[in-house]
């Protein structure tokens, strides 16, 4: 088999596999009667950028670090996001 074809399947199953994840946290959300908190805003944004990183890292690791630094900072700023707690919040 091909190595291009082989790139290809993985690719693909790495996008079909993180589609089904993101489609789970909103169903979730959506049959609970809640709205995008910040945890569900977190789990669907790292689950895409372990997806790109994942499929950057399989088409070409050579010539993609640019984009594993877009991606690593898109991760910290999603995990280091913290919201700021008001006074309504503490009662």
């Amino acid at each position: 088999m091909n190595t291009d074809a082989t790139k290809l399947i993985v690719i693909c199953a790495i996008s079909v596999i993180a589609i089904i994840i993101i489609w789970r946290i909103i169903h979730v959300n959506i049959k609970n009667g809640k709205s995008f908190g910040e945890y569900s805003t977190k789990l669907i944004a790292i689950t895409f950028i372990v997806a790109m990183a994942l499929i950057a890292f399989i088409y070409d690791a050579s010539n993609s670090s640019s984009a594993f630094a877009l991606l690593g900072t898109l991760a910290g700023y999603f995990l280091g996001y913290k919201k700021e707690k008001t006074d309504r919040d503490n009662e």
